[in-house]
């Protein structure tokens, strides 16, 4: 079985009000009226891994990044980016992950999900609406995995490697009382 960590959303607080007009005006910023109607700025420098999301209340979100380090790395850079340009004072972040995506290779092509939407009540497969079970987690309250019988599948919501670690484990475990 891979599994690959696909995206990691992370947030951050500068716990100060943002001009984000003048973001827009740096060489890494942009801001558009049309984008959330002006409610948001971004910052994509060459180094980031990311794309960071700067609302005017100073909260920021990191999207696009592959681990905790990367998107915890593109939050300080844009922090960096703003207080370097005299928008904003240095503060010590407080960084949080909100949401990390996986894609998982379970290795085999022969997932009967009618089979396995029987078998486990937290369980959703509707195929003329969707080609994957969707599965709920009793366990992991916001974790959602999406099963298709191609022996790949998608799981959202979990927060840190171990917790994805526990996640592939059940759900490998369902798979195999099958």
């Amino acid at each position: 079985m891979r599994v690959k960590v696909v995206n990691v959303v992370a947030t951050s607080d500068l716990r100060q009000s943002v001009d984000l007009e003048k973001i827009g005006d740096l060489k890494f910023g942009v801001h558009d009226d049309m984008f959330y109607g002006g409610r948001v700025a971004y910052l994509k420098s060459p180094t980031m891994k990311g794309r960071v999301s700067i609302f005017r209340s100073g909260k920021m979100i990191s999207v696009g990044t592959k681990s905790s380090e990367e998107a915890f790395d593109d939050l300080k850079t844009a922090m960096e980016i703003i207080v370097d340009a005299g928008l904003t004072k240095p503060i010590t972040l407080n960084m949080e992950v909100r949401n990390m995506v996986a894609s998982v290779d379970l290795e085999r092509e022969d997932i009967d999900l009618n089979l396995f939407a029987s078998k486990f009540y937290e369980v959703t497969y509707e195929p003329e609406q969707f080609p994957g079970a969707i599965c709920r987690l009793i366990d992991f309250p916001g974790v959602t995995i999406l099963l298709f019988s191609t022996g790949k599948a998608v799981i959202t919501g979990v927060r840190n490697l171990d917790q994805l670690s526990r996640v592939v484990n059940q759900m490998a475990s369902f798979l195999a009382n099958l």
